[in-house]
């Protein structure tokens, strides 16, 4: 964080929705009432131990104890008046926590949708919706296009049609999920279904809607969850969608690997 040149303090940096998320919730737990500085390994342990004791797991454990370790490293190190805060209390617990698996890294994903469970998805998602209002979000084209385009959820409701180069197949991507870069933006290379199903709703736009997919991005997550739940489909994500797609274009389409790369946004 850089200093901020009028008032002489660091310029408070914006954290993300999952990290400002995880951290009202350690503020609102017993671990939040103790005194940063005479924060112990006891306290840190206990924590964790009353957080598998409600059901949460190791993994979402390992996230808060990352937070938590970072907010008191930052602490110590920007404000003048917190220099006896660090977080030493965390790196001396971790090692029991890791043996006793309190915390532990997340398990890669795995999980793909099946072609019968997508078509099982649309063939839901394209039934005339039960309720006044239900069908305000398109899903069956959500669901076609995150296939598609491998892009993530809260990427695609904020793509524009002014964003797509028709003619370069090509799109630039906003804010895209970068832990060094915020605001990061980049122009993908569009995989050949994602570019036919452009090709298909472009004479349909609304001409007073600049999105493509103007939708809530959670609200869109949801209806899916909701689906997929309903047709007794069990284990997958939206975001799964992503990781078929990928594997779509290497496996089935031949894409090399750097071809690839240019449709996901990655920089390796």
């Amino acid at each position: 964080n850089e200093m901020n040149g009028t008032s002489g303090q660091p310029a408070v940096k914006q954290i993300g929705l999952s990290q400002w998320y995880t951290l009202r919730n350690l503020q609102r737990s017993p671990i939040g009432a103790v005194k940063a500085s005479a924060l112990t390994k006891t306290d840190v342990i206990g924590h964790c131990r009353a957080r598998k004791a409600q059901g949460v797991l190791p993994q979402t454990c390992q996230q808060d104890m990352t937070y938590l370790s970072g907010s008191l490293k930052y602490a110590g190190a920007a404000w003048d008046d917190c220099e006896d805060i660090s977080d030493a209390a965390v790196a001396a617990a971790r090692p029991f926590l890791m043996k006793h698996r309190l915390i532990c890294k997340s398990e890669p994903r795995k999980r793909r949708p099946t072609q019968d469970e997508l078509d099982r998805l649309v063939a839901y998602f394209n039934q005339p919706p039960k309720k006044k209002n239900k069908g305000l979000i398109d899903m069956v084209r959500v669901t076609r296009w995150q296939v598609a385009s491998g892009r993530r959820i809260s990427e695609t409701c904020r793509l524009l049609w002014s964003d797509w180069n028709r003619e370069e197949h090509t799109m630039l991507v906003r804010k895209m999920k970068d832990p060094r870069t915020r605001d990061k933006q980049k122009v993908v290379a569009l995989p050949e279904s994602a570019q036919a199903l452009l090709e298909e709703w472009f004479p349909l736009r609304d001409p007073n809607e600049p999105r493509i997919f103007p939708y809530n991005a959670k609200s869109a997550g949801a209806k899916y969850t909701r689906g997929k739940k309903e047709l007794g489909i069990h284990g997958l994500r939206l975001h799964d969608s992503r990781r078929e797609c990928y594997t779509r274009l290497v496996e089935n389409d031949g894409y090399s690997l750097e071809e690839a790369i240019l449709v996901t946004g990655h920089e390796t």
